[in-house]
């Protein structure tokens, strides 16, 4: 063998040396990579691992759908009974009797999403207070309504109040706000 033979037989073993370490390198990178996800997915030093913690996760995910659920029906039976509520509410003052100098006398409708309730009537004057109630059902009474009632029933219709609000007035020519407490 020559001198070329030589060098390329050291070539070779040096070539061989070199991939000899890059597998010695990437076999412990491994075995690292091997002792990671093991305790990963067992968990270290009284840690949960991830498959414990993925089946805590999933229980988790399906008690909140149950709980999700349930509370739509809830939601459902409360939309329901609510249409029944009174939340239409109409205020109309006005003053009946000449001899008096304030609108103390009102109509109140009370209605709910489906127009029924009722319309009262407060008719002040100087020696008595007398105070009528009238059935409302499906935006209609079986009564006679006056004019003031019948105006408190479209503002009750017309608008719809939430909770706290005082309802809106309207005085014989237009509506006015309420005043705040």
């Amino acid at each position: 063998m020559g001198v070329s033979g030589t060098y390329l037989l050291y070539g070779v073993g040096v070539i061989a040396l070199v991939a000899l370490v890059a597998a010695f390198g990437a076999s412990q990178a491994t075995a690292r990579l091997r002792r990671r996800l093991a305790r990963l997915m067992q968990g270290s030093s009284g840690s949960e691992g991830l498959e414990t913690a993925l089946a805590q996760a999933m229980e988790q995910v399906n008690a909140a759908t149950t709980r999700l659920a349930e509370m739509e029906v809830r939601l459902k039976a409360a939309e329901e009974e609510l249409s029944y509520a009174i939340t239409r509410v109409g205020m109309v003052r006005f003053n009946p009797f000449l001899d008096t100098g304030a609108d103390l006398s009102f109509s109140l409708a009370l209605l709910n999403r489906r127009a029924n309730g009722l319309v009262m009537t407060g008719l002040w004057g100087r020696d008595e207070v007398r105070v009528y109630a009238k059935q409302i059902t499906d935006g209609a009474s079986a009564h006679v309504l006056s004019q003031e009632e019948r105006q408190a029933m479209e503002l009750a219709i017309r608008e719809s109040h939430h909770h706290g609000d005082d309802p809106p007035t309207r005085k014989a020519g237009g509506l006015k706000a309420s005043p705040k407490r």
